[in-house]
């Protein structure tokens, strides 16, 4: 069959899996952001050069790269302003070229509380959290184009013995060619989660339009624009705009602005950034300001990276 038509059809089936979806539950996993793509305001599912976290963020833009290998870790202060939380994750991915794999996991750490029963005995402590594991595989098809598919498992413990877990999948087509990428995906489309009333929460399903445009100065100067635009099945929006300067694709300097309606899942925020690579050895910081009505604000990222 023509890859072209094929293309086209499953653009087509992406916007009909859209129109009959729904969004709103484990809105952790929305935006879920390695260092450098929360300097860029979580933009960067399109860019293909550290495909440990494009794995689990978009496996179609990890199979266009030039690495074959990719780790990463993450650590940092999540959210300071409400409580003092804290942010982990790591990844891991292979790509032969043609066909790309990858796990990732991430996880948010909320501050302990004393348990007290129903008769006020205290009963210890628990320490809410929320969790993420992802894997993700992608292929390389003709005229430089890919799709790729995450299977996500999802869990949230809000207090003690009481746990809740989903399943999520997300797929996505992306095209790079030169300075240009483009990637349209469905994201996080999955089986409502009922609470512990009966109430039934949807997942934070949404439509997807990423890219990036690199600009080059010199062989020492370089800048690339990333841009995401999501469209929630809530029927919220949200978009954000990444800007990265690189000094010999060895220093980096990176900022990033985004804006969100009211219900949307994530907030919008702003965030700067730097970030440094050599031998393969990437090391990333984040700092997410704090603008007005956003939780985020004073929440730092760091990752550490290796690919070759």
């Amino acid at each position: 069959m023509d890859m072209k038509r094929i293309f086209v059809a499953v653009a087509a089936a992406l916007l009909t899996l859209a129109a009959n979806a729904q969004g709103a539950a484990f809105s952790f996993a929305s935006f879920d952001m390695d260092a450098r793509s929360a300097a860029l305001a979580g933009t960067g599912k399109d860019s293909s050069g550290n495909i440990a976290w494009t794995a689990g963020a978009n496996p179609a833009a990890m199979v266009l790269s030039d690495k074959m290998v990719g780790v990463q870790a993450g650590y940092g202060s999540w959210m300071p302003a409400s409580s003092p939380n804290s942010r982990m994750s790591a990844a891991a991915a292979y790509n032969s070229g043609k066909f790309g794999i990858g796990v990732s996991y991430s996880g948010i750490f909320h501050p302990a509380y004393e348990v007290v029963g129903e008769s006020g005995e205290l009963g210890g402590t628990f320490a809410p959290s929320d969790m993420k594991l992802a894997v993700g595989a992608g292929f390389r098809l003709p005229w430089n184009m890919s799709v790729g598919v995450v299977a996500k498992y999802l869990e949230s413990s809000l207090a003690a013995k009481q746990s809740y877990n989903g399943f999520s999948g997300s797929l996505y087509l992306g095209y790079s060619s030169g300075k240009l990428g483009v990637s349209l995906g469905i994201e996080d489309l999955g089986p409502a989660v009922k609470g512990i009333s009966g109430q039934k929460y949807s997942l934070p399903s949404s439509v997807l339009l990423s890219g990036n445009y690199s600009f080059e100065f010199s062989d020492l100067h370089s800048l690339q624009a990333d841009l995401d635009l999501n469209y929630y099945l809530s029927n919220a929006m949200a978009a954000a705009l990444g800007v990265e300067y690189s000094f010999k694709d060895m220093a980096f300097v990176r900022a990033g602005y985004r804006v969100a309606s009211r219900t949307a899942p994530a907030p919008g925020f702003l965030s700067c950034g730097l970030g440094v690579k050599l031998w393969g050895v990437g090391l990333d910081a984040a700092y997410i300001a704090p603008v007005a009505g956003s939780p985020l604000g004073n929440s730092m990222l760091v990752s550490l990276s290796y690919s070759f």
